[in-house]
This record gives C-alpha cells, structure tokens and sequence, in this order.
C-alpha cells in the first residue's frame, strides 16, 4: 500500500511470505534482480552493472513495446544485511534525465515472513516538464513499485 508523506516522498510497505534473507538476496543479487526490478510492459532489463555494496553502482536497459529505451543507473549508499538498503538513481530517455530519486528499503522479519517498506525520496527540477509535476511522479513512482512488487512476489514463490 502506498503513501505521500510530503510533496517529494512516496512510502510502500508490504508483507511478503517469504524470509527476509531471501528477500534481502532478490533485492542484491542480479540473477534475481533480472526477473522481477522493471515496470510491467518493459523488456526484461539487460543488466550491465550491479553491484550491491556501498559505492557499488547499477546499470540496466529496459526498452517499452513501441522501442523507446531508457537507460536506468544508480550507486548503493547503503547496504546492510539483511536490514537495508540505501541508493540513488537516476532515469533518462534519449540522455535527457526526467527523475532523480533516493530510495531507502527495509526489511523487517515478522515471524518468518518479511514487511518491507520502500521510501523513496523523489527530485525533479519544477517546471522543467509540464508533465513532470509532484502528483504525477508520486503516482508514477508507486505504481511502478507497486508492479514490481508483484513481480517480486512471484519470483519468491518460484523459490
């Protein structure tokens, strides 16, 4: 379920079946990353870098049905096992960057499942973009988190 917490900051929290060790992995392991960190209707992502540790940095490709790619990229500020994680990103389309944000994730144990709480602290330059106004990225930002979350779900299933 997602919140606004103020004008530039969205909060996801979820309980998924699962241990937090194993959805601390998904989170840090590009061989689990692959399968579920991209929007519904995306290409799988060709992941070019990741490396979850601090001052590590990610790297992907995601391309939409009608071919327009975007180049998502981003370093880990924190990495703490199995607790949280801590990073900044960035996405652009044709080298034009439209959003910044940083984004904290905990993982929380709650009897042998996981609440997880994604906090995402999202930038933008105002007026830069029409389209690009606060409610339009804190609604954007939860849906894509919101699916990816799904598919987070699913893969952890399959484990």
């Amino acid at each position: 379920m997602a919140s606004e917490v103020a004008d530039r900051d969205v909060v996801i929290t979820r309980v998924l079946a699962a241990p937090r060790a194993l959805v601390f992995e998904a989170w840090t392991q590009p061989e689990h990353v692959v399968h579920w960190w991209r929007p519904v209707g995306l290409e799988p992502l060709v992941c070019e870098a990741f490396d979850a540790r601090p001052g590590g940095a990610f790297r992907v490709r995601l391309k939409t049905p009608d071919g327009i790619e975007y180049v998502w990229y981003g370093v880990f500020r924190e990495v703490v096992p199995p607790e949280r994680i801590v990073f900044e990103d960035a996405c652009e389309e044709k080298g034009r960057v439209f959003h910044r944000t940083v984004t904290t994730v905990t993982f929380e144990d709650i009897a042998g499942k996981t609440r997880l709480t994604i906090h995402a602290k999202l930038d933008w330059v105002p007026g830069r973009d029409a389209k690009y106004t606060p409610a339009y990225m804190r609604r954007g930002w939860a849906a894509g988190w919101e699916t990816n979350l799904n598919l987070l779900e699913r893969r952890l299933a399959q484990e």
